[in-house]
């Protein structure tokens, strides 16, 4: 992280995005790493219609300051939450924290922009947020990931990998993504299929 450009006084170096959807039982856990992640940062949650008291928690944290809270009145998808959120961003880079803990916040940490992208739908993806607001986003649910992928690869900004931890859960733990949202992936690829050089695949195992 020392290699990042500094922001200017007042302002976050990372905007750690976090959409919610019935996540109560893991949401204390996430927020407590999240605040163990020693960046200057803000937290910005989004609570996607949460029927299960994931919004009265987020409530709470909100009250605290722990967390800048922004409500959807009915679940609208991932990618919905993630482009309102993105709109009120201030962070000089902005990275996407899914609430389920399959990936790890200690590992944000270690996210750096650099050559390539081999696995459109890795688990986290750092840009700067002035890059992902250029974007113009338009996903609603999980076929977002490609979506940013194939608009990153678009402008012809590299990128470097970097292995982090990932545990899947499976439905019965509250997974959300479902086989057809591979259709919409797939979608976005095939209108990336004209960049040449550029390998992009969609690997299952890690659909969340």
């Amino acid at each position: 992280m020392k290699s990042l450009p500094k922001p200017r006084p007042g302002r976050p170096l990372l905007t750690v995005i976090v959409p919610v959807y019935n996540e109560a039982a893991t949401l204390k856990e996430l927020m407590r790493r999240l605040a163990a992640v020693r960046i200057h940062k803000e937290v910005i949650a989004v609570d996607d219609g949460s029927t299960d008291g994931s919004g009265e928690e987020l409530n709470a944290l909100a009250r605290t300051g722990a967390i800048r809270l922004v409500r959807h009145g009915r679940n609208r998808g991932k990618g919905a939450a993630v482009r309102s959120a993105l709109a009120v961003a201030r962070g000089l880079y902005s990275v996407v924290q899914d609430a389920d803990l399959e990936t790890d916040p200690r590992d944000i940490a270690r996210l750096l922009l650099g050559k390539r992208i081999s696995d459109v739908t890795c688990v986290y993806k750092l840009l700067p947020t002035s890059l992902m607001r250029s974007l113009a986003l338009r996903s609603i649910r999980f076929e977002l990931e490609a979506e940013i992928a194939a608009g990153v690869i678009r402008k012809g900004v590299p990128f470097l990998e970097i292995p982090v931890r990932y545990r899947p859960r499976g439905y019965g733990e509250g997974k959300k993504i479902h086989p057809l949202d591979g259709l919409a992936i797939l979608r976005t690829l095939v209108a990336a299929r004209g960049y040449r050089g550029t390998r992009l695949s969609y690997n299952r195992a890690k659909g969340r």
